[in-house]
């Protein structure tokens, strides 16, 4: 193999990586954003205790809830895609290694993670 190929696709190789990590950064960054509105409907209806007239212009925490869950489960859906897209190219690289065990671990780990931050939302 030449110098310059060999080259050629090790780059591609660690672009495939990074990307990948660009989805799982994406996927815990609306995860995130998920719990923030979530639990933002607890944080007004305490403020509410004080400006009664308030409590009568909020929305249901129920609202918050369900766009908390879905904001977490857009984190899920993040990570599954960006996986799925990394092994598809890591097929594409000819005569690159597969990507490493560890990121598979993450983002499998991210996928639970995102499963029980749900959970916690839910039953909170």
């Amino acid at each position: 193999m030449s110098e310059e190929r060999a080259g050629s696709w090790m780059r591609d190789h660690l672009a495939n990586e990074r990307t990948l990590l660009a989805w799982v950064r994406t996927a815990l960054a609306l995860m995130a954003f998920g719990v923030a509105v979530a639990k933002l409907a607890t944080f007004l209806q305490i403020a509410a205790l004080d400006h009664p007239d308030l409590a009568v212009r909020l929305p249901a925490p129920l609202w918050s809830k369900m766009l908390g869950v879905a904001l977490v489960l857009g984190g899920f859906v993040t990570v599954v895609l960006g996986s799925l897209r990394t092994r598809h190219w890591s097929r594409e690289v000819r005569g690159a290694p597969p990507p490493s065990a560890t990121l598979w671990v993450m983002s499998v780990a991210t996928m639970i993670m995102a499963v029980g931050v749900s959970a916690y939302i839910l039953l909170g």
